[in-house]
């Protein structure tokens, strides 16, 4: 449940403070987490946040189930509200890829940073770091950072200044966005570029219904070799929401999307084409204390030619690209398919168990000929989710 207190109190130390009001949200999200092989979160063999089952090259031991207790995917956000018209916001969360199961080591990531403006009844302007325009739904899971990502689901933060205008049988929407995010020291080919990406979405509602399609497109020069890319991508999407029910879909079809950072399949550092298609749907039904949920993602690069393993081996060791950021996952097919159950303990407070079944074909380098690229995983997690 969201608490809101006026701002005099919960900024007391801030004489300077404009808002009238400050709204604080976020859950607790605690959870053991299991596998009968090893998985991976965006490519670090860790259950931080699971995308895909793990690469058998850069995991120690591919063939042997695990399991880990995370509170890392837990989140808080702070909203400012200035006037009626007015707010800002920034939210948080603790994720790090990096680390398999920290406790007092863990890092607080910055997810959303953003200032909103509502010009008048149709007219709504948010410029700052916040979801893609592209893809405008979140698959229902309690994975509640990997969901479907890399197996259907794309788009994720972006820098960048959006228009929408609203209607009541509909919305459409514009973006100027930075193409991909650089946590190096030093500028890149991102910057180097200059180019923002252009997003456009169009929603229709119709009853309980959405339906829309939405595009993005950027531009991307490579500084070593004066190599130039143009990644774009289409999605079509559709909703379906009433009291016990809760269907989405969406699906896409592009080029070079994970060189725009849309959490996908085809990245390319030699900026080569790739071509990549992906869609996923989930289900929720709900009662008065227990619901169910299920679903099903998949992602294929159609040209696995011109795709980069991610890995390289470096002294005769296999070495993971990825810190580097100078490939991709290196995944030519993934698959999710989940089945969960929810239990409401009360109302802010959630018990739930999934179960989800992960099928990934690597990349491998030639050397590992030898090595089965197709990988399986089952996973099981049960958890508590206390919402504030």
């Amino acid at each position: 449940m969201k608490r809101k207190l006026v701002a005099i109190l919960m900024l007391c130390a801030s004489s300077t403070s404009h808002a009238k009001e400050i709204e604080i949200y976020g859950f607790v999200k605690a959870a053991a987490t299991g596998a009968t092989r090893a998985v991976e979160s965006s490519g670090r063999n860790n259950y931080v946040a699971y995308t895909a089952a793990a690469n058998p090259v850069l995991s120690t031991r591919p063939d042997k189930g695990s399991m880990s207790m995370q509170v890392q995917q837990s989140r808080f956000g702070l909203k400012g509200h200035i006037d009626d018209s007015t707010y800002g916001l920034v939210e948080f969360d603790f994720v790090d890829f990096n680390q398999s199961t920290p406790t007092t080591s863990s890092h607080i990531r910055l997810r959303r940073g953003l200032i909103n403006y509502k010009a008048n009844e149709n007219w709504i302007f948010n410029v700052g770091q916040d979801w893609d325009l592209f893809s405008p739904y979140a698959p229902y899971s309690y994975n509640l950072i990997g969901h479907y990502f890399l197996s259907g689901d794309t788009g994720f933060m972006r820098l960048q200044a959006q228009a929408l205008y609203k209607t009541s049988g509909g919305e459409s929407g514009i973006a100027l966005g930075f193409p991909n995010y650089n946590s190096q020291s030093s500028i890149g080919n991102s910057e180097w570029t200059a180019t923002p990406t252009l997003a456009l979405r169009h929603t229709l509602y119709v009853d309980h219904w959405t339906f829309g399609a939405s595009g993005i497109i950027g531009h991307l020069e490579n500084a070593a070799t004066q190599k130039n890319i143009t990644p774009f991508a289409i999605n079509i999407f559709s909703s379906f929401k009433d009291e016990h029910n809760e269907l989405i879909f969406e699906g896409y079809y592009g080029h070079n999307l994970e060189n725009l950072s849309l959490q996908a399949l085809s990245y390319s550092p030699s900026f080569q084409t790739l071509k990549e298609w992906g869609a996923y749907s989930t289900y929720r039904h709900k009662y008065e204390t227990w619901g169910w949920f299920a679903g099903l993602g998949i992602a294929k690069i159609l040209n696995p030619g011109n795709l980069t393993a991610s890995y390289s081996y470096v002294s005769g060791k296999a070495t993971s690209n990825l810190l580097s950021s100078s490939t991709g996952y290196g995944i030519i097919e993934n698959l999710t398919a989940r089945l969960g159950y929810e239990y409401y303990i009360t109302k802010s407070l959630n018990f739930y168990t999934e179960i989800a079944h992960l099928y990934t074909q690597h990349l491998l380098d030639p050397i590992d000929s030898g090595v089965a690229a197709k990988r399986t995983a089952q996973v099981f997690e049960v958890g508590l989710k206390l919402d504030m």
